[in-house]
């Protein structure tokens, strides 16, 4: 009868551990899930108009463009209907940015993709094709460079994916040009932009 009430107890002790073991891997689990965060019209749909950007996005510099239509800019959309386009040049510099939901964090890795073409001609002849992803705190700071495309010359739409991790927590995600020695004094570079992600996708480390 002892030795049977005694393995009785040891079973119960060892289904309890057991137990304790799920809930805490379950525990684990849950906290190591990734926390994407959303990107808000990420097609950048809206109406095509000089000097505006789509809904749910802000000027963080200048005046960015809803495309196409202007400055002789004709491209199709590589996906919906309109997307974005800017220039950069000696003094003058556009930019786009959304404030997200959640910030982006310190140390943490993130990933966009999104697609990118170069205009040759934007009211005035550009240089190059550049693209540039900042974290920034308030519009237009540019706190931090957190990728950069290098130059391009693609005239139709190609797919890229940044990987970057902040040195420092960003409420704005931005997206601007900027300056190559290709294109010395007043030449203009520029990007047009289209089809991001639907999130900002947090990456394993």
């Amino acid at each position: 009868m002892n030795t049977r009430l005694s393995i009785l107890k040891t079973c119960r002790r060892v289904c309890l551990c057991t137990l304790m073991s799920i809930l805490l891997s379950c525990v684990c689990c849950i906290c190591s899930i990734a926390q994407d965060i959303p990107i808000r019209n990420p097609s950048l749909e809206g109406t095509p108009k000089p000097g505006y950007v789509p809904p749910d996005w802000v000027k963080t510099s200048k005046s960015p463009d809803t495309q196409p239509g202007s400055y002789e800019v004709d491209l199709p959309a590589s996906n919906g209907h309109t997307y974005v386009g800017a220039t950069h040049g000696l003094i003058w510099d556009e930019g786009i940015g959304q404030r997200l939901t959640s910030p982006m964090l310190k140390d943490k890795r993130y990933n966009l993709s999104f697609d990118l073409a170069y205009p040759d001609f934007y009211e005035v002849p550009i240089c190059a094709g550049t693209f540039a992803i900042y974290g920034e705190v308030i519009p237009g700071d540019k706190a931090e460079v957190l990728w950069q495309s290098g130059v391009f010359s693609h005239k139709g739409w190609q797919r890229y994916t940044a990987s970057f991790i902040p040195s420092g927590n960003y409420n704005y995600i931005s997206f601007y040009g900027y300056s190559v020695a290709k294109c010395p004094g007043k030449d203009y570079t520029a990007f047009l932009l289209d089809n991001i992600t639907p999130f900002l996708y947090e990456a394993p480390r």
